[in-house]
């Protein structure tokens, strides 16, 4: 079975058969370039395995964002919305408080109106008190001038 040590100069190298040197030279660079090649083999299989692991990680971590982002999106609407609901409550609750403003300035006027029409209805009397009065004073002076 032949025997080989790496890094030993290629005289070094037998193989059991007493072949020459030169022989096990061209014997011991094939075997180089076979290890040589498995073990770039071997670099290509783990560089591409690396790859791969890092590649899965890159997508792992890019839905991991992608799901940051649509929390985040969703947390903004969210704000937004309640911004939306707050100010269209602030607008309601402007348009009640102008609403009783209002009310109360139609109550106020309904008060108004309801004092110009008692002073009406007052002056009203007063006017048919005074008519009877001048009627009263004319039908007496009638009957005192129908007496003379």
């Amino acid at each position: 079975m032949p025997t080989v040590v790496a890094e030993l100069p290629e005289e070094v190298f037998l193989e059991s058969d007493d072949k020459p040197a030169s022989t096990n030279s061209s014997v011991s660079k094939r075997k180089r370039d076979q290890v040589s090649a498995i073990v770039e083999a071997l670099c290509k299989l783990r560089t591409s395995w690396i790859e791969a692991e890092l590649s899965q990680q890159k997508l792992t971590l890019m839905q991991h964002q992608d799901e940051l982002l649509v929390k985040e999106e969703e947390g903004w609407q969210k704000e937004e919305e309640q911004k939306q609901q707050e100010e269209s409550f602030k607008a309601k609750e402007h348009l009640f408080k102008h609403q009783v403003e209002a009310r109360k300035a139609t109550e106020h006027q309904f008060k108004r109106q309801e004092e110009v029409r008692k002073a009406t209805e007052h002056l009203y009397k007063q006017q048919e008190e005074a008519r009877k009065a001048r009627e009263n004073k004319l039908n007496e002076w009638e009957h005192t001038q129908l007496h003379l």
